[in-house]
Order: structure tokens, then sequence, then C-alpha cells
């Protein structure tokens, strides 16, 4: 044992004893924590996996619209009514209009009142010629939907007061019933400006989707409604799916001919071929465990938007840009696409980004309002993928025969973190005995091989009353109450249910729009909650 002494006069050797702690210190902090993202502006949850690993996710809880990064690049864009105009380093709120928010938030069903109550801002104090959707109502359509608003006097209201004149002693009511050309006339046919939104009572109880043309509101001009955190609408925004990767390697452009990837669009699945420049980041297993032994995550590949442009869009607006937008997924939902940007190989960085798109009554565009700044992720990164969709083509195949998919473990001894559903409302409850995560886990091994977009045969119940395929994940029938509730609370909704229950196999692009995986995992908990 050499003595402290002699170890101060061996300069060389106690600087080589000093970098090998220093080795074993930094090799056992990556063991147990391999790689987070490095970069981003927006608050963020840690997520613990079963490996003991930490997940970065952003925090839905406290994130808004008014808090994402400004949009990176200028467009113009033809809709079928309107042509849509952004300028970089403006804020999506300012572009975003109610309805490009309705299907994934449905936003439109919150009053001001409960947009105070979820953002913490007040309204009351704020002038009543800011809110430019209620100042272009006609005062016949406030009446109607404004609580307790046609029983006032005019003298009681002033804004309306002004509106229609001296009109003392009479209630709205009987000014519209005596002058019905007056019930046209709309609010902001005076100046507002002196007046608060308390100046017409009960304004503030009116849901957004009861005033005409609400659609078209900006959702940066109906106030307090950025700043709402997007978990708290009404359809709250929260992680799709509960799949997780570890970044392995990160590819540049130079890259071609990749064939199992996990990235492309509602339209045309989510394992789109790429061809050539093909940036990418290749996915990997939690544990790490090589090749021998092979899961569904390990050597997947998510193409570069920035590069691959694929199929996209609904309806009416499908065809504007050329039909495409950039590949990508849909790990929280359908109100935004997060996109792999930029790929580093020699910094072993990535960037991702986020695209939001339009939305009118005859469709939704390619998701092209973009680019805003998400993440920025680096080798050995976990990142959350979301659904596993891309076993589905957009036909509805299997890309992966039953034969050759990996085996599932049975959930009480997985180590594959990907399998677990770590949002589910029953996560870690027990009722009468029984671990309602197993049950759930086990049922869907079962059903579905833990498929969110499984569709099962056409078939009938209770002697040829109740017929339909089983849907998802857990096989939920079309008329089971859990998964029908939450089907028809969605626009077009009950149309679909029935198409189902007449024996139509629903497309993945339908299941994900109708009864996405958040919604099965909720429906599976309430059912046995």
């Amino acid at each position: 044992m050499l003595r402290p002494r002699r170890i101060l006069c061996r300069p060389l050797l106690w600087v080589q004893m000093i970098l090998i702690c220093l080795a074993c210190s930094l090799w056992i902090i990556s063991t147990i924590n391999p790689g987070q993202p490095t970069e981003t502006s927006l608050p963020t949850q840690i997520e613990t996996t079963q490996t003991g690993q930490s997940l970065l996710l952003p925090d839905w809880s406290v994130i808004s619209l008014s808090m994402l990064p400004p949009i990176q690049t200028s467009e113009q864009v033809m809709l079928s009514d309107r042509s849509v105009h952004w300028t970089a380093g403006q804020q999506i709120d300012e572009v975003l209009r109610l309805g490009d928010l309705a299907h994934a938030l449905h936003a439109e069903e919150l009053t001001l009142n409960l947009i105070t109550e979820r953002s913490g801002i007040t309204t009351q104090d704020t002038a009543l010629s800011q809110f430019e959707l209620a100042t272009q109502q006609t005062l016949g359509h406030l009446a109607a939907i404004v609580p307790n608003l046609a029983e006032r006097k005019i003298s009681e209201v002033p804004p309306i007061r002004d509106l229609v004149g001296n009109k003392s002693g009479q209630t709205i009511a009987q000014l519209l019933a005596s002058d019905p050309v007056i019930a046209s006339r709309p609010l902001k046919s005076i100046n507002l400006t002196p007046y608060q939104l308390s100046a017409i009572p009960n304004l503030d109880a009116v849901p957004l989707k009861n005033f005409q043309n609400w659609q078209t509101a900006i959702v940066s001009q109906i106030p307090g409604l950025s700043q709402v955190p997007l978990h708290a609408f009404p359809q709250p925004l929260s992680s799709v799916g509960n799949a997780i990767a570890r970044i392995d390697m990160i590819y540049g452009a130079k890259e071609a001919q990749r064939n199992r990837t996990i990235s492309g669009s509602y339209q045309q699945g989510f394992n789109v071929v790429c061809s050539d420049d093909c940036a990418y980041i290749e996915l990997d297993d939690l544990e790490n465990i090589g090749r021998d032994q092979r899961n569904r995550s390990e050597g997947l590949q998510w193409i570069s938007g920035k590069y691959q442009a694929v199929d996209g869009g609904e309806g009416c607006l499908a065809g504007i840009n050329g039909g495409k937008e950039p590949t990508g997924r849909h790990p929280f939902g359908s109100l935004f696409k997060v996109v792999v940007m930029e790929t580093s190989e020699q910094t072993d960085q990535v960037n991702t980004a986020l695209y939001f798109r339009f939305s009118s009554l005859c469709g939704s565009s390619l998701y092209i309002l973009g680019p805003v700044p998400f993440f920025q992720y680096s080798a050995n990164s976990l990142m959350l993928i979301g659904s596993p969709d891309w076993q589905a083509s957009s036909t509805g195949k299997s890309t992966l025969s039953k034969a050759n998919r990996p085996s599932e473990q049975a959930p009480s001894e997985s180590t594959d973190s990907s399998k677990r559903t770590f949002l589910a409302r029953c996560a870690g409850q027990t009722v009468q005995g029984i671990n309602l995560d197993r049950l759930a886990q086990a049922l869907a091994a079962i059903e579905s091989q833990q498929d969110y977009m499984a569709v099962g045969i056409y078939t009938c119940a209770d002697a040829g009353k109740n017929c339909g395929r089983a849907l998802g994940k857990y096989q939920f029938m079309p008329y089971n109450e859990y998964a029908a509730s939450m089907i028809q609370a969605k626009p077009g909704g009950q149309e679909f249910l029935q198409r189902v229950q007449q024996g139509n196999a629903p497309s993945n692009h339908d299941l994900m729009k109708f009864f996405p995986p958040a919604d099965q995992d909720q429906a599976i908990s309430e059912r046995y909650s």
C-alpha cells in the first residue's frame, strides 16, 4: 500500500487515479439515467419507468398555447374558406382559430367563467371591445343565449341601452317583441371601449359554441383562452399510448432505403418507407440488452420531417400544399404533430418541432402550421413515442404477422416499460383483491396482443340485438356503455358507432379519431373502478 506521502510525490499516478474515479462515476450515472432531453423552454415533469430510468415529458398541466415558442417560418396558404398567413416569430394562438381546437380539445365547450377558473386569469375587468366574438353578435342572439338577459330592463345593461337608445322601463324582451328590426343590430355598432365584460350580466356563463360564427374566432382574441393549460380543456391534452424507447443512434440525410419506420401520417399510416434523404433517429429498447433479444421498439426508425413529406389532410382541405405534410408522429393526440427535424451525427443531437393544422366544416388541413420548437434530444435519451400504431399500415393490415410478433410477457414479469400504461387512471388500484393494472394488461394481451389499433370480426350478441366489431386494445364492443359514451361525445362519433355496428371495419385514422388510446385506457379504468 502506498503511503500518502509517496502518492503526492508521484503526480502522474495521482492524476491517473482521479481520472479512473471520475470515469467510474460517470459510468455509474450513465447506467442509472442514460441521457435526457438536453434542451427545452417548456415546463416538464418526470415519469419513472419500470427500469428505474427517468423520462422527461412536457407538463401539460402547466403549458398553455401562449407558452409555446413562436413559429419559426413564414407561410401563406389558401383554405376552402379563407387565406391564412403567418410570419416567423408569431405566436401560435395568434393564428389558430377556435374551430381549429374543436376536435382535439373541445375548446368551444368552455365559458369565460371556466376559462377564468382554469387559467387563473381574471376576465371580468377586460374591455368588452376585446372580446371580439361577443361584439359581433346581434342583440337578438345575445338575448337568446345569455341567461336571463332578455328579462332585464334596458336601463340595467348600459351597452344595450346605448345600442337601442333610451327605452326606460322596457325589458329587452319587450323591446324585441315591439321592434323586431332592432334584433339584427350587432353589438359592435357602438363604441364598446368604455365597458368591461361584466357590463353584460351572465355573458361569462355562455359556452363559446353558442356564439354565432364561433369557429372563426382567433384564439388570442378570446379573453384568457390562450392561458388555459392544455390539460385543463374539456378534452385534456395528454399522452396517447405509452410506448417508450431509447434513442440509440442519430443519422444524417445521406442515409437511404429505410423501411422499419414508425413515422408517417394519419392518412398514410405510421410506417412510411423512406427512399432517400433519410435523416432519422434509430430507437432501441430501454434495457439496451442488444440485438439478441429484440423488442418491438428496437431498431425502429423515426424519419426526419425536414426531409420527408407524406400524405395528409382530410376532406376539402386535403389537397392544399400539394397534399403533403412533414412525416412524424402523434404521441399527444391530434392537436399537433411531433416532427423530428435536424439530426446531427457530429453532436449526437436531434431537434423536434410541433406542426399544427387548420379545420373547417368540410375537413382538416395538413399539419403545416409550424415549425414550433419542441424538445432537443441527445443519443441515449428516452422518448415517448405514443401508441404502437406502426404495427398497422394505413389499410389496417399488420406489418408483422402474429407468428413473427415478439411474444408478450405477463404483466407481472414484464421489464419493458413501453408496455405499461403509466398514465392510466386505475394505476395502483386494487378492487376486491384484484390489481386493476394487471387485469387491464392481461385482458389486452389476450384480446388484442396489446394493439390499440386492433379491430375484431363482425359478430352479434343478445339474440342479434347488439352487433358490431370489437375495438382497440381491450376489444370494447361499440354498444359497451363506457366506450360508446366517449365515442359519442366526439363530433361524428354517433355516426361512427352506427357504421361499426353495421359491420364496417374502421380505418386506423378513424379509430385514432373517435376512440384513441387515451380513451381506451380511460374506458377500461372506468369499467373496473
